[in-house]
Order: structure tokens, then C-alpha cells, then sequence
């Protein structure tokens, strides 16, 4: 018989909004107000193939699953929220708003119970030319339902089995043999030479009702310039800042605790992958690993079983702050007798990105640590419309990047710039046409030694070089 989940969700929400005009008259004019208050009742349910959960729990008699997963959960929510928001025209040329918000969650389905935000903005025009802006926020977003609801729900997850490999280093060989020296994994970041450690595992994992609540603050600084009658320059500069974001501890996170609970600091010595590798609870953590050979906190041993399977539960992580600008610089010129013209561009650099993704580990700068990560990109768009006729020019350009391997043997790639060119016909209002040639200058992928065939990050870039499209409508 097939395979059979069930899965049910239900969200009820009623609200009332109010707006207007207060009795109260400013410099620059009547204060305005906006209000709301909500109710909303969510539920959901999960509920996999009975012989998939009897599979995972090893019941005799029945089939064994060796891959697929077997999610299951479900709980309800309830949420009572009130806002109010309010424009204040402080001067003719000062504009303020200010908003206050709370959500009350029930305590049964977390630990978020109510919570508070504001924000507050501005906007200064000292004249029609030039517009002065920014904003201080803060926000909250409660745990995912699954995250606190799930029931024991089994998936492969993968990880790296560096207490085995540290183990095998210790003895000097495998269960396959002698470790040839040259191969030692005298660090935690050499475990590959010595065999597969990572592997994906038989993982179960449960809800947490113990998540607090997301949060984050966001601030932004900018302006709008007109420049004449045709051109606009618009620049934001912008700081975020996100914290307790709920995700599943990864295996790889409690197998290097685990490592720490059996071999102490001479583990911490070893493993050279972060600084900071801090005690956890090893009652908790060695429950959590199950190997076909059972240990104990301190037993240090020199040989260590294959894991069997792994038991997590989400947790709150870390933080992630961001900086950057964004910058637009916008052109248009309408004419009589030549058809208009329109020219804008485009650019978002990020100054830098602080992640402390593990809770228990080490801050990292991202745009430094980690591979493919764009510091920059530009697009600037030309089009030209002439009647029934239609033309835009379209570049985009994705900054340098660390990569593992470029040609000469550095580790940053070549800026990416890729230009498109498209031409429209509008025939009657029922029936235009197109014809588009995408990479018309047949850019093709930095090749990365890094990476397998076809030997660039297809994450990033298109296995496409140059390449045509037309296409018609018709209305009818």
C-alpha cells in the first residue's frame, strides 16, 4: 500500500483598523493616527504513515524505511495584538511618525508571552530639491510552530564524526588499518585525510517550548537629491542587527561537544576549526549521540564506534549585524519628436556582516570567512521608446568574491558583469512582440579549482553564455 501523511492547518483572524485626523493642529499641520487591534488562532497537525513512525521506533515485524523522514507535530496558537502609528507634520518642512505595537502570545505555546516594538522615522525637505530621511525600528518574530510543537520526527541530517576521527588519531589507525603518518589529522580541519567521517545521519528531532522570541533592530540614514528637472540621486545607509534567530543545532555542533565531554582539553587543542569550544552539559550531550558502543563523559577512549543516530531539538542561535548602503541615481528625458529616454543605476555594497551563527562558538566576519559571498552589486539599465518602438540595455555586475581557487592560484574572483539587450513592438493594443538576447557579450563562469565538473559555483552564476528569446502576446 502507498505511503500515507496526513497534514491538517487552520488560521482564523478577525481585526478592526481605525484611521483619521486628530483635534490637534501642528505647525505643519493636522496630526493623523492610524490604529488596529487583531485577534488570530492558528492550528496545525502532522500526522505521518503509522508504519513510517513504527519504522523509527524499531518495532519488530515491520518494514525498516532507510530513507525519507517521518515529520510529525501539532498544537495551536493564539494571538492578541493592538498598534497604534501617527504622523506628526512638526514644521512644514518636518515630518515624523511614531509607532507602537504589542502582540500578546498565550503561554502555553511558548515563552514569548507579550511582547513590545516601535518605531520611529523622519523625513526633512529643507526644499523641493532635497529630501533628508531615516528610521530607527525594532522588531520580534515568535517561534515557528514546528519548532515548538514537533513530535520525535526522524530525517538524515548530515554531520562530521570528529570524536571518531580524533580517536582514530590517537590509536594510529582505522577500523580499515594503519594510518599512513603523512595522513595524521593532527587538526580537526585535516579529518578528510584520514577517510569519511561526514556522513548523514539517522537524526530525531524535537520541539522546544523553551524558544524566546526573535528580535532585531534596524536603523537607516539617507537622502533623495533632484538634480534639474530630469535626474534624482537617492542614497541609504543601513545597519541591521538580528539576534535568537530559531534554528536546529547542527550534528557536526554536538559531535564536537561531545568530543569535549570524552577527551577534555587535549579535544580543545586539537580541533582548530574555532578558538572558542566552550563545556556543555555532557549528561545531555553523550544521551543525544547513540553509538553502537556506549560512552561516557572523561572515558577518553582510542577507538570510538560508528554513530547509530542523533537526537536535537531547535534552539536560539546567535546573531547576525549587518552594514551597507544602497545607491540609485534615476534619469529620464521626454521629448516631443524623439521618442523618450530613461537611464538609472544601481548599487548595494555591504561594508561587512558579523555572524555568530553557534551560540556556544566564535563571531566571524562573513564576507571574509566564507567563499562566494558578494560584497557588491551594480545594475544600471538604459531603455529608449520611440512610438510603437522599445529598446533597453541591461548590465549587471557582481563584485569580487572569495573563491577557492582562480587560475593563478589566488583566492578572489574577477568581478562578473553579464549585459542584456531586448527590443519590443507594440503592433495594436491586442498584439506586441519581443525579441531578447540574454550574455550578449558570452560571458562565462570564473572557473574555480575548488569545484568539480563543470568547475564553477552554479549557485552564483548561469551555465548559459549568449542565448536569444522572442516571443509574442495576443489579447484576447
Amino acid at each position: 500500500a502507498p505511503e500515507v501523511t496526513g497534514a491538517e492547518t487552520s488560521s482564523t483572524m478577525i481585526d478592526y483598523q481605525v484611521s483619521g485626523e486628530l483635534d490637534v493642529q501642528l505647525p505643519g499641520g493636522p496630526m493623523a493616527f492610524a490604529a488596529v487591534i487583531e485577534y488570530h488562532e492558528q492550528d496545525y497537525l502532522l500526522k505521518p504513515d503509522p508504519r513510517r513512525v513504527a519504522s523509527d521506533l524499531g518495532t519488530p515485524g515491520v518494514p525498516i524505511f532507510i530513507n525519507g523522514s517521518a515529520r510529525q507535530g501539532g498544537g495551536d496558537r493564539d494571538r492578541l495584538s493592538v498598534g497604534a502609528e501617527f504622523l506628526l507634520p512638526v514644521t512644514p518642512k518636518l515630518e515624523l511618525t511614531a509607532a507602537i505595537r504589542s502582540d500578546e502570545y498565550d503561554n502555553k505555546s511558548s515563552t514569548v508571552g507579550r511582547r513590545q516594538s516601535a518605531m520611529i522615522n523622519f523625513a526633512y525637505r529643507p526644499n523641493d530639491k532635497f529630501l533628508l530621511r531615516g528610521s530607527v525600528s525594532e522588531s520580534f518574530r515568535a517561534p515557528d510552530m514546528h519548532y515548538v510543537y514537533s513530535q520525535p520526527s526522524s530525517v538524515f541530517s548530515y554531520g562530521v564524526d570528529y570524536p571518531q576521527c580524533y580517536a582514530n588519531y590517537l590509536a594510529g589507525s582505522t577500523a580499515t588499518g594503519p594510518i599512513d603518518p603523512e595522513d595524521l589529522a593532527t587538526a580537526a580541519s585535516l579529518c578528510g585525510n584520514q577517510g569519511a567521517y561526514g556522513d548523514y545521519f539517522k537524526t530525531f528531532q524535537s520541539g522546544n517550548k523553551e524558544l524566546l522570541a526573535e528580535e532585531g533592530e534596524n536603523y537607516s540614514l539617507g537622502f533623495v537629491l533632484n538634480i534639474g528637472e530630469n535626474m534624482s540621486w537617492q542614497f541609504d545607509a543601513y545597519h541591521v542587527y538580528l539576534e535568537n534567530q530559531v534554528a536546529q543545532e547542527s550534528n557536526s555542533s554536538q559531535l564536537v561537544a561531545e568530543g569535549v565531554c570524552l577527551y577534555g582539553q587535549a579535544f580543545i587543542d586539537w580541533y582548530d576549526i574555532a578558538e572558542n569550544v566552550p563545556q556543555r552539559d555532557c549528561d545531555l550531550i553523550t544521551s543525544r549521540i547513540t553509538r553502537s558502543q556506549d560512552t561516557f563523559p572523561g572515558d577518553a577512549p582510542t577507538s570510538l564506534t560508528d554513530v547509530v543516530n542523533i537526537t536535537r531539538s531547535p534552539r536560539n542561535n546567535g546573531y547576525i549585524e549587518y552594514v551597507g548602503a544602497d545607491t540609485y541615481i534615476n534619469w529620464r528625458k521626454e521629448t516631443e519628436n524623439v521618442g523618450d529616454f530613461a537611464v538609472s543605476i544601481g548599487s548595494t555594497t555591504i561594508d561587512h556582516i558579523n555572524y555568530l551563527a553557534d551560540p556556544y562558538g566564535d563571531e566571524i566576519e562573513f564576507l571574509s570567512y566564507y567563499t562566494y559571498e558578494p560584497r557588491s552589486r551594480q545594475n544600471m539599465n538604459f531603455s529608449y521608446q520611440y512610438e510603437k518602438h522599445q529598446v533597453n540595455v541591461n548590465m549587471t555586475r557582481m563584485g569580487h568574491m572569495n573563491i577557492v581557487r582562480n587560475s593563478s592560484g589566488g583566492t578572489k574572483s574577477d568581478p562578473h558583469i553579464i549585459t542584456n539587450v531586448s527590443y519590443f513592438y507594440d503592433f495594436n493594443p491586442d498584439f506586441d512582440t519581443y525579441i531578447s538576447i540574454r550574455n550578449i557579450d558570452d560571458v562565462m563562469p570564473q572557473k574555480d579549482g575548488g569545484y568539480s565538473y563543470p568547475f564553477f559555483a552554479n549557485g552564483y552564476y548561469s551555465a548559459f553564455g549568449r542565448y536569444a528569446t522572442i516571443g509574442v502576446t495576443y489579447r484576447f
